[in-house]
């Protein structure tokens, strides 16, 4: 039911070219903070430079901004996952988010994956904001807790577009469901706390 889509999954943002600039090398996560209106993410990707499949898998997640995991998922190496507008997704459950978050992807230092810089289209989808780059240092998936640095005197310019999500904007219908199921589940409970009681 989560899943039920207005319209068709719509990348975070399209790919707007690349530039053989080599990305800053580290081990950690790496990826982009969001402001976005009322949707449901429904994959996670990562770039497929020369979309000839990936040599390592990658870990990525979804945080809230005060560090939470959301979701996670693996997009494995190879040609496995699907290639859409060179990224390769995987699926996760359908995840609400009606405040925006974090999203990141794990690489290594040097890691063959990521040896050119991707970047966006100039056309963003209405839904979603990407406003600051965000990384962590580690083995893992790390939160990426840090703000990217100042460049060309802007602050937080740089943003990596390694890691993208597709998403859906629910139906109304959807979000009446969900409204009725919630006030369902509390009446249920509320109903047990009074049988229990009144033992």
């Amino acid at each position: 039911v989560l899943a039920s889509p207005a319209q068709g999954d719509i990348p975070a943002f399209s790919l707007g070219g690349v530039s053989t600039n080599q990305p800053p090398s580290f081990t950690g996560s790496r990826g982009f903070s969001f402001g976005n209106s009322y949707i449901a993410i429904t994959q996670l990707g990562v770039f497929d430079s020369g979309a000839d499949g990936l040599v390592n898998p990658h870990q990525i997640g979804v945080w809230r901004f005060d560090g939470t995991l959301l979701a996670s998922a693996t997009v494995p190496a190879g040609t496995a996952a699907p290639l859409v507008d060179g990224y390769r997704y995987v699926s996760i459950s359908p995840l609400i988010l009606d405040i925006g978050g974090i999203v990141a992807a794990q690489y290594s230092a040097g890691d063959a994956d990521d040896l050119v810089t991707p970047g966006p289209s100039a056309n963003y989808p209405p839904d979603v904001f990407i406003v600051n780059g965000r990384y962590g240092f580690g083995e893992g998936l790390p939160y990426p807790n840090l703000v990217t640095a100042t460049v060309g005197g802007n602050p937080g310019t740089r943003k990596f577009y390694e890691v993208n999500f597709r998403y859906v904007v629910p139906e109304p219908s959807t979000l009446l469901l969900l409204g009725f199921g919630g006030v369902l589940l509390v009446l249920i409970r509320k109903a047990a706390c009074w049988r229990r009681s009144s033992l």
